[in-house]
Formats: C-alpha cells, sequence, structure tokens
C-alpha cells in the first residue's frame, strides 16, 4: 500500500514539474548536466526523496535504484552519491533559477500571489 502511494506521487509530482515547466527553467539557469545526467533529474531526485524522508544523498540515490518509477526515468542513467553531491554543493545559478521559478508561479492563475486586504469585524 505505501508502495503504491509512493508511486501516485511520483507521478502527481512529475506532472507538477512539468506543468510549471521546471526543466526549462534549470535550462535557462544555465544548470545542464552533471557526468551527463540532466540536471531536472537531479532536482527532482532530490525532491522526491525528500518526500520519501530520505535524510542524505545516500540515500536518495538507492532510493533512485529501488523505485519502479524512478528506476525507469533515470535509463540510461545511473545515479550515485557523489554526482548528487557534487550537484548541489557546487556553485550552479540557484539564485537565478530561484527568479525564474518565482516569476513562472506568478504567471500561473492558481499559483501567482497577490496582496489581501484584511478586514476584521
Amino acid at each position: 500500500m505505501l508502495a503504491d502511494f509512493l508511486s501516485y506521487l511520483n507521478s502527481l509530482l512529475k506532472q507538477l514539474w512539468d506543468c510549471f515547466g521546471i526543466s526549462l527553467l534549470l535550462t535557462q539557469s544555465d544548470m545542464m548536466k552533471r557526468s551527463g545526467t540532466p540536471s531536472w533529474l537531479l532536482c527532482f531526485l532530490y525532491v522526491m526523496g525528500l518526500v520519501s524522508n530520505c535524510s542524505s544523498v545516500v540515500q536518495m540515490a538507492s532510493f533512485a535504484d529501488n523505485d519502479a518509477i524512478l528506476k525507469a526515468m533515470f535509463q540510461p542513467w545511473r545515479m550515485a552519491q557523489y554526482t548528487l553531491s557534487w550537484y548541489f554543493s557546487s556553485s550552479n545559478a540557484w539564485t537565478t533559477f530561484g527568479k525564474k521559478r518565482v516569476a513562472r508561479l506568478q504567471q500561473d492563475e492558481v499559483t501567482f500571489l497577490q496582496n489581501h486586504k484584511h478586514t476584521f469585524p
């Protein structure tokens, strides 16, 4: 039952990832690849690892090897701890990516931020 839930969650997060164009935003931020692995896969695995309570990149790499959906997504790449560690500790354009991500969320009717004036009786 837990495996079914995690599989559903993986699928749902992938749909949201695609909906908001996270892969494109990473590319536009010049965050391309590490050891041949596309950056969007590394970031997606990181998000999935957090959701699945992985407390280290070692656990995240193991999770990618053991989860059927992630395993299929990551073909032909194999996630290794050192690939994840290097990617997240190197000097990537995270600020640029963050600004582009917020701008993209502002374009969506459901996710844009707006000012509300609260009135209390």
